[in-house]
C-alpha cells in the first residue's frame, strides 16, 4: 500500500457536434492551450489548494503555522502506520518491510526538443514551478 498524492485531469481536445438529428459527429478540435492558458490554471488550481489546506489549518508554507485546528488523529493505528511509512517512502510489508521502497525509472524520450519547446516552466505559482 503506498500513499501517493496527486491530481486527475480530464482535458479534451476538441468536441464532437451533429448538425441535424440525422446527420453524422463532426469532430472539432480545439486550440492547443498557450503557456498563458497553463498559467491561468496553474494560478486558480494553487489558490484553491492553498484554500483548502487553510481551512483544514495547513498551509504549503513549512515555516507559517495557520492558527485554526487541524485534522482529528486517525482511529485506526495500523491506517496510521501505513500512512506514516507511505510519506517516509518505506515498504510495510513483504520482503522489504522496513525498507525503502524501489522505484522503477524509465528513461524518456531522449531525442532532442524543438528550440521553441525549452526547460523554461509553463507555469510558476508561489515558489513552485510546473512543467507542462
Amino acid at each position: 500500500m503506498r500513499l501517493n498524492v496527486h491530481a486527475h485531469a480530464l482535458c479534451l481536445d476538441g468536441v464532437y457536434v451533429r448538425a441535424g438529428p440525422d446527420d453524422a459527429l463532426v469532430f472539432h478540435p480545439l486550440p492547443a492551450p498557450t503557456r498563458a492558458d497553463v498559467t491561468e490554471v496553474a494560478r486558480r488550481t494553487a489558490v484553491r489548494v492553498e484554500r483548502i489546506l487553510k481551512a483544514r489549518g495547513r498551509s504549503l508554507d513549512p515555516g507559517r503555522q495557520v492558527d485554526e485546528p487541524s485534522a482529528p488523529p486517525v482511529d485506526e493505528p495500523t491506517l496510521a502506520a501505513y500512512y506514516a511509512a507511505s510519506a517516509q517512502g518505506i515498504s510495510v510489508a513483504g520482503e522489504r518491510a522496513g525498507k525503502p521502497t524501489l522505484r522503477l525509472v524509465v528513461a524518456g524520450d531522449t531525442t532532442p526538443r524543438a528550440a521553441d519547446d525549452d526547460d523554461e516552466p509553463v507555469a510558476q505559482v508561489g515558489a513552485r514551478a510546473c512543467l507542462c
